[in-house]
């Protein structure tokens, strides 16, 4: 776990600002798409 860590945070450095952003915008909006779907199946199992 510790190299995969410090591998992404070497990785990290050769992305420019703008490619981190992007990254960071659509990691966050697949995490909220996710969310909301396992919230819709929750509900319709109810």
């Amino acid at each position: 776990m510790f190299g995969y860590a410090s591998l992404g945070a070497k990785a990290v450095h050769l992305l420019s600002a703008r490619a981190a952003r992007v990254i960071d915008r659509t990691c966050g909006a697949l995490l909220i798409a996710l969310a909301a779907a396992l919230a819709i199946v929750r509900r319709v199992d109810l």
